[in-house]
């Protein structure tokens, strides 16, 4: 019998006293659902101008509430490897967990740490990146590049694209027209002439570049791509898996993939075999081991054999983080776990993913966060705030 759900106002765990805002609105986004082959892309970088100094200023606040690092800065990101871009009026820098400089004001873009190294853009638009104790790790000589993964990084010579190492050595010449802006699972989508194959980290094509679409290989070992109008999976000597051919598929997780026939969406195992039917109007991983469907416009969960965990009825419904997902009911927001029980009922003007223990929620006078168990453990007590990172939320001060 399918899961329901039904609330009972005498569930609330604190009193409904918000009122939904824009700002609040532009930050909350939905997760990437089956039917959709949207990818990342570099942000386009304003020139110094475009910036100028906020009125309201952000600092971080530690897991008490307390602004551990006062509000001095323009706009920030979240700590990585113990370090976080900032910007002051139209320069960026970088501070440690102490609000020590790393790095002085000087780029005119700056992006989070990965793997040790941080890509920063001059004010001559070269990029470059710099190690966590502020130095030039590679010095910036690129049109344009991405943040590094599995040891390479995506660069620009000219108007093409290749790939450096973490000497700043072209181990990928720059040749390809498109690539993609990281490598995933050990693979990088790259494109000529609006054919795309994959490459491995040390360049050698593994899907040849004859595909209208194409996407990194799962830990499964199959990767799916599009030519003429349908989707099949490949393996890493290049053959089809299996025979099966979809309107639409997406990427195996947990050795289970969306794929769509003419019945509509169901899910497939490894052999291309349908382990749930097809019927439904999307399905999407929604992460630990459940699968969000769509009928009709509304939105519910099942597991990778198909039980119905909770019937579609939400109008959203985002997925699991540290076991909970946010549902939308009513236009308001609340909690739900893997079973399908309801942690809180919908009381928010929006939710956000859990972090580090702790949920971003919009209640009345602003950004509040709410441990595992729906109880608001942090208030409203800032303009705006973002994800703890590394024991720190960014937060917007009233000045």
């Amino acid at each position: 019998m399918p899961f329901s759900i039904s609330f009972h106002h005498h569930r609330l765990l604190y009193p409904v006293l918000f009122s939904v805002v824009a700002l609040f609105a532009s930050s909350c986004r939905s997760d990437s659902a089956a039917g959709s082959d949207a990818e990342n892309t570099t942000p386009t970088i304003p020139t110094e101008e475009d910036y100028g100094p906020s009125r309201e200023k952000w600092g971080f606040m530690d897991r008490n509430g307390r602004l551990s690092i006062k509000g001095n800065y323009d706009e920030v990101r979240g700590f990585v490897q113990g370090r976080a871009a900032v910007r002051k009026k139209g320069r960026w820098g970088y501070i440690d967990n102490r609000a020590r400089w790393i790095a002085e004001p000087q780029f005119r873009a700056a992006w989070s740490f990965s793997e040790g190294l941080a890509r920063v853009t001059t004010f001559e638009d070269k990029a470059g990146f710099i190690d966590t104790n502020g130095d030039w790790a590679i010095q910036p000589t690129y049109a344009d590049a991405g943040d590094f993964r599995f040891g390479r990084a995506r660069a620009m010579d000219g108007d093409r694209y290749g790939y450096i190492d973490t000497q700043g050595r072209w181990v990928i010449p720059a040749r390809y027209e498109e690539a993609a802006p990281a490598f995933k699972n050990g693979y990088a989508k790259v494109g000529l002439s609006e054919l795309y194959g994959l490459i491995d980290t040390n360049g050698t094509l593994v899907l040849p570049l004859v595909f209208d679409q194409v996407f990194p290989f799962s830990p499964e070992g199959l990767a799916r791509a599009k030519k003429d109008e349908a989707y099949r999976f490949y393996l890493l000597n290049g053959k089809p898996a299996f025979d099966a051919k979809f309107l639409f598929a997406g990427d195996f997780e947990e050795g289970l993939a969306p794929a769509q026939n003419e019945a509509g969406f169901g899910l497939i195992d490894t052999k291309g075999k349908w382990q749930v039917q097809p019927g439904f109007d999307r399905i999407w991983y929604a992460g630990e081991g459940r699968w969000g469907v769509e009928q009709d416009g509304l939105f519910g969960i099942i597991d990778g054999e198909g039980n119905e965990i909770v019937a579609p009825q939400f109008p959203q419904l985002y997925g699991f983080t540290e076991g909970l997902a946010p549902y939308q009911w009513n236009e308001l927001w609340g909690y739900l776990d893997r079973e399908g029980r309801i942690v809180t009922e919908p009381i928010f003007g929006l939710a956000w993913g859990f972090n580090e223990g702790l949920a971003r929620v919009a209640v009345y006078g602003g950004i509040a966060f709410i441990n595992s168990e729906g109880f608001q453990t942090l208030p409203a007590k800032y303009i705006d705030a973002r994800d703890f990172s590394e024991g720190l939320a960014p937060v917007q001060v009233r000045r």
